[in-house]
């Protein structure tokens, strides 16, 4: 928003009356309402999300909570402030808060091995680190190494409780990395996180989070049971589309309930902004103690070199770049088939905003709205502004060959893509997604990028050595992150070359038609001594694997999903591709 505009959102606020309802808090907000209502429904538009609600709290108060669009297209039923919609791994927080509960209670250690709470829990490892060095506190953090998901029966028509299954699952997988060594997000650490918490606390899982959670905050109709079995709030419960569609669908059961399966409306999602607001309690009801949820929101993870950019704390998100001018801030996001939500917290500021959706695109509008509705908020409340982006690119210079050579080097992505820098009769170029660019030495060691195809002139690049590892990081106006790891092709064994051709996927599982997490047909390559899998879209998503026998691979890159395994299994006397559940099997 410009500069201009936001002064007259001041003075609009200084001469409208409170809002109705609003009349405790101290802050008029009707001049944002106002504002974020247009910006809402031109961006619900543009994109084609269906249904879409929202609130914002200020303190120990609700400033505003509001539905736009429909929770039933087809019925023209208004999305509200009380429609349920699912809002993904946000529920990790809430997990993350039952362990520590548990933890107060002394029943939890969060430094000792999972397998002490959990005893047939185990895993293969090709890493030195015994498994007692997975404990509760790196599966909190993401730092437990364990894979990232298990994708086939990630979704599920059938009506079963929470299960734990997934254990005989992880038994026969391997650590992606050695704990404590990368963030690297995980669903299935999350679903162990809940099959402690009814070990331990000895309720079933969704029963648990209800009785020392959710009911005790007043979050009336929240719940961890799947969105599609709830029918004691069928009238409440928003339909999931598709952008661009308008046929509603139920979405199915998530496998994994402690990592993303909660549902819950923006009225309930705001008691629980004020629990946190409020240091562990709301309305008398003290749920977890100020010393553990000041754990939680204290970074974990600042003795991991390539965690660049990261900061996380235990189950939540902080230090978002957009907020750094307001002090403290803490969060996540959700991402389910349909539902997309996003909340961010002000601690310093006592302010908070949580926005769910309906819609699949609601992915692109999500964390905006949030970032500006919050971002008027603290302007309104404590007359602070986001800073003024003074980001100048530094003086080109010029390096020797030798200097230059230091640059180069073939990278992957954490999305699997390759970069590759190259050094060329004295000049660097670098090749990515089929495009190519020139490669402008920068001080203090940066680069930057530049082509007619595309514009990257806010960002700049660098090679580091980082724990070992020889990494691509990239500079965003002060935010760096690492975006990429070397690569070097190793020799790709014979019986992996045999295996070169098309596959076809075995088990679908029984919610695959409705969303299909991973190929159907993929097509094994091996191509300028690269060994990778093509999954479509005419060669551009491919996953790169290097081979660590004739029957094991690793997917490459770095972080979520990268460094998992891939198998090459015997059953019923063919032979088979696994990776993350899902089986292949070679067309004739």
């Amino acid at each position: 928003m410009k500069r201009s505009f936001r002064h007259i959102i001041i003075c609009l606020a200084i001469l409208t009356p409170v809002l109705a309802g609003c009349s405790d808090l101290s802050t008029d907000y009707s001049s944002l309402t106002a504002h974020m209502t247009e910006s809402i429904e031109e961006q619900m538009e543009e994109n084609q999300v269906i249904g879409l609600s929202i609130a914002l709290v200020d303190g120990k108060d609700i400033a505003w909570s509001e539905g736009f669009g429909y929770a039933d297209d087809a019925r023209r039923v208004p999305a509200t402030a009380d429609t349920l919609y699912g809002i993904g791994s946000i529920s990790k927080t809430f997990t993350g808060i039952a362990v520590m509960q548990l933890a107060e209670q002394g029943l939890v250690d969060l430094d000792e091995p999972v397998h002490e709470y959990i005893p047939e829990f185990t895993i293969r490892s090709r890493f030195p680190d015994p498994i007692s060095a997975i404990t509760v506190r790196t599966l909190l953090t993401h730092h437990s190494g364990i894979p990232g998901d298990k994708l086939q029966d990630m979704f599920s028509s059938d009506n079963g409780e929470f299960r734990d299954d997934i254990l005989d699952y992880l038994a026969g997988q391997y650590v992606a990395n050695p704990p404590n060594h990368i963030f690297a997000y995980s669903n299935l650490g999350f679903e162990l996180l809940g099959i402690l918490i009814e070990r331990v606390s000895e309720i079933p899982f969704a029963d648990s989070m209800a009785e020392n959670l959710l009911d005790p905050l007043g979050m009336n109709t929240a719940s961890f049971v799947p969105i599609s079995l709830r029918d004691d709030v069928s009238s409440l419960v928003s339909l999931g589309y598709h952008g661009g569609q308008s046929e509603g669908h139920d979405e199915p059961p998530l496998r994994s309930w402690p990592a993303g399966s909660m549902n819950a409306s923006v009225n309930d999602m705001a008691r629980y902004i004020m629990m946190i607001l409020s240091e562990g309690s709301l309305g008398g009801n003290r749920v977890i103690g100020e010393d553990s949820l000041d754990e939680m929101l204290t970074p974990q993870n600042g003795d991991v070199p390539l965690d660049l950019g990261v900061v996380n704390g235990l189950a939540f998100f902080l230090s978002n770049p957009n907020f750094a001018y307001a002090g403290s801030s803490c969060g996540h996001d959700g991402g389910t088939i349909f539902y997309l939500s996003t909340m961010h917290i002000l601690p310093d500021q006592e302010l908070g905003v949580i926005v769910l959706t309906n819609t699949d695109t609601g992915a692109f509008i999500t964390d905006p709205i949030a970032t500006e509705t919050l971002q008027l908020a603290v302007e309104l409340k404590s007359g602070l502004l986001p800073p003024e982006d003074t980001f100048e690119m530094p003086n080109p210079v010029t390096l020797t060959a030798e200097e230059l050579s230091e640059y180069e080097g073939t990278f992957t992505s954490p999305d699997s893509s390759l970069i590759t820098v190259t050094l060329v009769d004295d000049q660097l170029t670098a090749e990515a997604l089929s495009l190519e660019f020139d490669v402008i030495p920068r001080d203090d060691g940066w680069f930057s990028l530049e082509s007619d195809v595309t514009n990257l002139s806010g960002a700049l690049y660098t090679v580091r050595e980082i724990d070992g590892e020889r990494i691509l990081a990239q500079n965003d106006h002060g935010n760096e992150t690492a975006i990429g790891v070397e690569f070097i092709p190793p020799a790709v064994p014979q019986a992996w070359q045999d295996r070169l051709g098309t596959y076809q996927i075995t088990n679908p599982g029984d919610a695959y038609e409705m969303f299909p997490v991973f190929p159907e047909t993929i097509t094994l390559i091996y191509n300028d001594g690269l060994l990778y899998f093509d999954l479509g879209y005419g060669g551009l998503v491919v996953m790169y694997l290097e081979p660590v026998s004739d029957t094991e691979a690793l997917t490459v890159g770095l972080g979520r999903s990268a460094r998992e395994t891939v198998f090459v299994k015997e059953i019923d006397g063919d032979e088979v591709i696994e990776y993350s559940g899902f089986q292949w099997k070679k067309t004739e």
